[in-house]
């Protein structure tokens, strides 16, 4: 099982998690807790998304090592040009950095506010993320494409 019902834990885990991580910065971020974890009766991985924007993503990178010291791997771009990544595995989290004016970030804001906003899709997306995971038991890859048409959709869609 890789998806499980939602849980009031989640948005603790995020600000705690915050805290640690503020403690690694002396550059100013805005944090957000993004993803299917920061929304409501929505069921999700256990992993918490936080989404961090700054002035100077540069800046940024000369801060990986206190990140790998309190538990992040760095993984680059990974796969999203513009973005500073790391993961953490024990209490997963995975830590998206971005620089002020990146297009992803009001991407991921857009998905949330969409979603806090009309209860109506999250009963939908609940309900399609439920029978992903029953027609993809083994498979997170093709559970994660199955959802791809649910997010391009709400990317089209007026706010």
């Amino acid at each position: 099982m890789y998806i499980f019902p939602p849980n009031p834990q989640w948005k603790i885990d995020y600000a705690r998690e915050v805290e640690r991580i503020q403690w690694v910065f002396s550059v100013a971020l805005s944090f957000s807790h993004i993803g299917s974890t920061a929304i409501d009766g929505l069921y999700a991985k256990d992993c918490i998304d936080i989404m961090g924007v700054t002035d100077n993503l540069k800046l940024i990178r000369r801060y990986r090592s206190q990140l790998e010291a309190i538990g992040y791997v760095y993984k680059g771009a990974y796969g999203i040009e513009g973005r500073e990544y790391f993961s953490k595995p024990l209490r997963k989290v995975h830590l998206h950095l971005y620089e002020k004016g990146d297009a992803n970030i009001d991407k991921q804001l857009k998905f949330l506010r969409l979603m806090q906003d009309k209860p109506a899709l999250v009963h939908e997306f609940n309900v399609l993320k439920q029978q992903f995971h029953e027609q993809f038991p083994d498979n997170k890859a093709a559970y994660q494409a199955a959802k791809t048409s649910f997010y391009l959709r709400l990317q089209s869609m007026d706010e």
